[in-house]
């Protein structure tokens, strides 16, 4: 059973400099899944590392492109 995501599902990163304790902003995923969804491939686990002192990140996640493979980006994240 596949279900409709949210707006920004597969696109947008949560961060915050408070680890689970927020606040929270959202930040543009480097790679975006547009049509991720409860399915085994698309942005099913996606891993991010923080770089240049949390400046920038890393994304890795999947996507079909006609088999299940990894793609990856870097990109800026918001300023603290």
């Amino acid at each position: 059973m596949e279900r409709e995501g949210a707006d920004g599902n597969g696109a947008t990163l949560f961060v915050s400099d408070r680890g689970a304790a927020g606040p929270w902003v959202e930040a543009p995923a480097p790679v975006a899944v547009p049509e991720a969804r409860d399915v085994n491939c698309p942005n099913y686990h996606p891993s991010l590392v923080v770089l240049n002192g949390g400046r920038d990140v890393l994304e890795l996640t999947s996507d079909y492109d006609v088999r299940c493979v990894v793609w990856y980006a870097t990109g800026a994240l918001p300023p603290r």
